[in-house]
């Protein structure tokens, strides 16, 4: 009587993608609405709501806008403005496996 045994590992890996918005101010009403959505957002004036549905919720808010007048931004596709569309469309697992020095290179003109 012969006794095979076989065992095999299963691995499955996967991703969770949260969403995150970055606003150099964003007011309480905003933070709340962020929140219901289950979307995280921070501010450039210290005010945030990070989430990560079903464990736990980060609130704070309070923090005066430090940047209340605001400019247009001439031409989107120029200079400045236009590396953070480059950078939105760099695939999410190159940015892992790049330097800052890399990535800078790639998306300055």
């Amino acid at each position: 009587m012969e006794l095979h045994v076989t065992s095999e590992i299963n691995c499955l890996c996967y991703f969770v993608v949260l969403a995150m918005l970055l606003m150099p101010f964003l007011s309480e009403l905003q933070l709340k609405e962020l929140e219901r959505e289950g979307i995280s957002g921070i501010d450039l004036c210290g005010n945030c709501v990070v989430v990560y549905p079903g464990t736990f919720s980060v609130f704070r808010s309070g923090a005066k806008n430090r940047f209340p007048s605001s400019a247009l931004i001439k031409n989107i596709y120029r200079k400045n403005s236009s590396m953070v569309g480059d950078f939105l469309f760099i695939p999410p697992f190159r940015l892992f496996k790049i330097s800052v020095q890399q990535l800078t290179s790639e998306i300055s003109w």
